[in-house]
């Protein structure tokens, strides 16, 4: 939640968790989303050296199957 700070987010429009099991454990994972306005986003790609997506051009890219159920939860 420092992070979140850090960068400016603040108004919360969810919390999803998901678990992904592998062989040897059980990952639980707590997804925070945030609303963004354009702005922010493009800060967010520059202090973050990222890329913004649709969650279908996200999941078309081939991310591991837990990150695929993190953006559709």
């Amino acid at each position: 939640e420092s992070l979140c700070q850090t960068l400016g987010l603040k108004k919360v429009i969810q919390r999803a968790e998901i678990t992904h099991s592998f062989t040897h454990f059980t990952w639980q994972l707590e997804a925070i989303c945030f609303e963004l306005d354009a702005d922010q986003q493009e800060h967010l790609a520059i202090e973050l050296n990222g890329t913004w997506l649709t969650p279908q051009k996200a999941t078309a890219m081939g991310l591991p199957t837990a990150m695929k159920k993190l953006i559709s939860a």
